[in-house]
């Protein structure tokens, strides 16, 4: 969920789990890690905190969005085989 200026909640999930992880400085995008029953849909998302569509990044666990938005930290079952999405 997400709150508007006028204190309007937006669920803003698309899977069973949606678990935010980090979002940008000026708070308009998310990072979101999706998992669902949908295995092809699983992983990391960049999306915007009010409207519009999801960008998918990859199947990996997103864990930390760069300073500056452009890059995205994700990790493997068990923490395993880091990488990082340029967005």
């Amino acid at each position: 969920m997400v709150g508007t200026p006028a204190g309007i909640e937006r669920d803003r999930s698309q899977s069973e789990f949606s678990f935010v992880c980090d979002m940008t400085a000026d708070g308009k995008t998310l990072l979101v890690a999706e998992f669902g029953d949908l295995e092809a849909a699983n992983g990391a998302y960049l999306r915007p905190a009010m409207d519009g569509p999801a960008l998918r990044l990859g199947s990996q666990m997103p864990v930390a969005l760069s300073p500056d938005g452009t890059r995205v930290l994700a990790v493997g079952p068990g923490g395993e085989g880091a990488v990082v999405y340029t967005t």
